[in-house]
């Protein structure tokens, strides 16, 4: 493959590729952090959970490949409230969450379905060893 330029010139142009990379990224964190000041705002929920919250975004931004509609955080900032909140144990209507952002319920459900199939496949690739040592904490718990 032949390019056209120098090297100083291909590493300038790579350089600028990495800037214009880290430009949108920081762009995306601080509209997921004013959006999820906006919804905790709206839900009633206390402010004091939106780090935490962000912290979840930004591992699942990470792990969701490009060109993902879910990645782009006005779908995914909804998401992301509305599992972590659940995990903490905190009561979300899903609806309400729905109705005052950007994302619809079908694809809130669509998301969900993903989720489960993606924990489903999860499960299912337990080794045996995984699989024997779960029985015995499940026994003990009877016990």
């Amino acid at each position: 493959m032949v390019t056209i330029g120098s090297d100083r010139e291909k590493t300038a142009r790579i350089l600028k590729n990495n800037d214009c990379m880290q430009e949108k990224e920081i762009e995306s964190m601080d509209f997921a952090r004013a959006e999820m000041k906006r919804i905790f705002r709206l839900l009633h929920f206390p402010q004091d959970r939106i780090e935490e919250t962000m912290l979840k975004f930004k591992t699942l931004h990470a792990c969701i490949h490009d060109g993902c509609k879910f990645r782009k955080p006005k779908k995914l900032v909804p998401i992301t409230i509305y599992y972590h909140l659940k995990s903490l144990g905190m009561a979300i209507n899903a609806g309400q969450l729905v109705a005052i952002s950007s994302l619809t319920m079908r694809e809130f459900q669509a998301f969900t379905s993903q989720i489960k199939r993606f924990r489903s496949t999860r499960t299912s690739k337990k080794t045996p060893e995984m699989n024997d040592r779960n029985s015995r904490v499940e026994n003990n718990r009877i016990e």
